[in-house]
């Protein structure tokens, strides 16, 4: 890969995080359980990890981890689906199990969980 198209990639996912932290300011005062808002991304990134490995816990959570670390799902990694509004730290435990449990209910039901369209 020679250093223009190196160049563009490291532009290219600067914009990305630029724009993901901007849409996280927008929404960082929400509650971490209100269910209101989950971005799109977000969403198709727990259905695939969901699709992957079923909705059993732990296995679910080790399955967002390694996708998230390998950069499987759109190459978001920790860092993007920390500003999507998804934290994988062990305090935050309980609000990710909530939001992968809605989505899993949402699935089952046949529809597409709650997404604010901006």
């Amino acid at each position: 890969m020679d250093k223009q198209n190196i160049r563009l990639i490291i532009i290219f996912r600067a914009s990305f995080i630029c724009k993901l932290a901007h849409r996280s300011k927008l929404f960082s005062n929400r509650n971490s359980t209100n269910m209101d808002y989950i971005d799109p991304q977000l969403r198709d990134f727990i259905v695939f990890c969901l699709e992957r490995r079923g909705h059993e816990w732990p296995a679910i959570y080790d399955e967002i981890v390694s996708v998230a670390s390998q950069r499987l799902f759109r190459g978001l990694g920790y860092d993007e689906l920390k500003l999507l509004g998804l934290s994988l730290a062990a305090s935050k435990v309980t609000a990710l199990k909530q939001t992968i449990d809605y989505i899993a209910e949402s699935e089952k039901k046949g529809k597409k969980t709650l997404v604010n369209q901006q």
